[in-house]
């Protein structure tokens, strides 16, 4: 009895497991209707048409969800271009580490037991760290942090106007 009361909940997860990429949406734009009801029927009535008050209210919802997210990726492309930068300035600094001590020098012949291989290893690095460094650096990187500093400012109103 227990082997088949285990076997059937392993079935019904199993099943569920299968139909979630369908379950989920459907689950979560319940809610979300649920949710934006009152809002929308708030709206509807101000405005006296379906359509417009949907219109608003996916505006109400997007407009603001779409500028946060773009203004969370000026800071990741801030995050990176410090991480680049850094990473280039280190490169040197740790081959010279690495000759500069015995014991480095040592664990690092094991793996490289040419020095001239560890060289094209750092450099290879540092080629990395260029075609990463240069699209962040063009002029997209310029749009999204003028656009950052624009939002910074839209958001610096409203918390001032709570």
């Amino acid at each position: 009895m227990v082997a088949f009361v285990a076997f059937t909940a392993w079935l019904v997860l199993k099943a569920l497991s299968l139909a979630a990429p369908a379950l989920i949406p459907a689950v979560l734009g319940f809610f979300l209707a649920l949710f934006f009801k009152p809002y929308y029927l708030w709206l509807q009535k101000k405005v006296g048409s379906s359509s417009l008050a949907v219109l608003i209210l996916a505006g109400s919802l997007f407009v603001p969800l779409a500028l946060t997210g773009w203004y969370l990726l000026e800071f990741a492309r801030d995050i990176a271009l410090s991480f680049t930068a850094l990473a280039e300035d280190m490169l040197p600094k740790i081959k010279q580490l690495i000759l500069n001590s015995d014991s480095l020098r040592q664990i690092v012949q094991m793996a490289f037991p040419d020095m001239t291989a560890l060289d094209s290893w750092l450099m290879s690095k540092t080629d990395v760290m260029s075609l990463v460094k240069a699209p962040l650096e063009g002029a997209a990187g310029s749009l999204i942090s003028g656009v950052r500093s624009s939002m910074s400012g839209v958001i610096s109103c409203l918390v001032a106007a709570i």
